[in-house]
């Protein structure tokens, strides 16, 4: 009976310890996490009010089943997508239609029965919608601070139809002015927005609150490429472009400008547009003065 008891007792003893090794071994097993790729169409750039589709290959295992997926845009407040799912792989689409232009980030978060969620985001460019831009007909010239004659222009409007504003008529006049023109000693030859402080200090005499501020910058555009665009603006994508490859200068100021420099240009009202300097001539005197020739290429 002894004999019988303890062999009882030595099975039960085994079979604890092989249960004990199966939970071990079920505990320390590694659950692989769920994996999420995106695909989009268009791949990097849609113009605002075209459709972008995101595919999503969700991807689990055999030990850690899909459980649901979710998909936000930055544009966004409501989720574009909030799916409960089941299975090991899955494949979904999102098609959206963004508005807003700038940069829209999608991220796309995935959960698993076990193991980490997954967060993946994709970005994309979104632009504007191309508009039409106005060109200049004929050069235009403006005089610089030093100059004897005060019905000579020395400041315009950079949008059509292009106005031109002397020292005579600056008074009744200066809400127009988005740019001006100097040519300053250390300087030289700048372009240079209303509220620019070194500008306004080379008129004595003018009163310039109230002006507008304008945003330049210089590009790396041609003239053949601005002279081309010019020839045949079809729209506003070639400034948009430039734009986006451009960097403001801090006091609105373009300087040491020369012969066949191309200027982007941002007005107060938001017109974005491009100078070129077609001609630089004068002594910079009062009987000789600094002159800068521009053609502009502005949206409407």
């Amino acid at each position: 009976m002894k004999k019988l008891v303890r062999t009882m007792l030595m099975l039960s003893v085994a079979s604890l310890a092989i249960l004990t090794s199966c939970n071990q071994e079920d505990d320390d097993k590694v659950i692989k996490d769920v994996e999420i790729t995106i695909s989009a169409s268009p791949a990097t750039s849609v113009t605002a009010g075209n459709p972008v589709t995101l595919t999503l290959a969700l991807k689990g295992n055999s030990d850690n089943k899909l459980k649901k997926v979710t998909v936000t845009s930055s544009a966004s407040t409501t989720a574009l997508l909030s799916k409960t799912l089941s299975g090991a792989d899955a494949v979904e689409t999102v098609v959206d239609t963004p508005e807003t232009v700038g940069n829209i980030t999608y991220t796309v978060t995935l959960e698993g029965e076990k193991g980490n969620p997954q967060t993946k985001t994709y970005t994309i460019n979104v632009l504007p919608v191309p508009g039409p831009v106005a060109v200049t007909s004929t050069p235009i010239d403006l005089f610089g601070h030093v100059n004897g004659d005060g019905g000579s222009s020395r400041f315009m409007a950079t949008t059509d139809p292009f106005t031109q504003v002397s020292l005579d008529n600056f008074n009744s006049n200066k809400g127009i002015i988005d740019i001006a023109y100097y040519r300053g000693a250390t300087n030289g030859n700048t372009l240079a927005s209303p509220s620019n402080t070194t500008m306004q200090g080379l008129y004595s005499g003018l009163t310039w609150t109230g002006v507008k501020t304008t945003k330049v910058a210089k590009t790396t555009m041609t003239v053949a490429q601005f002279d081309a665009y010019a020839a045949n603006p079809v729209n506003d994508s070639l400034i948009w472009a430039t734009a986006s490859s451009s960097t403001w200068i801090a006091d609105g100021a373009a300087n040491q400008l020369a012969v066949g420099n191309v200027v982007l240009f941002e007005t107060a009202a938001g017109k974005k547009g491009l100078i070129k300097v077609a001609n630089l001539a004068g002594a910079n005197t009062a009987g000789d003065p600094a002159q800068m020739t521009l053609s502009i290429i502005v949206q409407q």
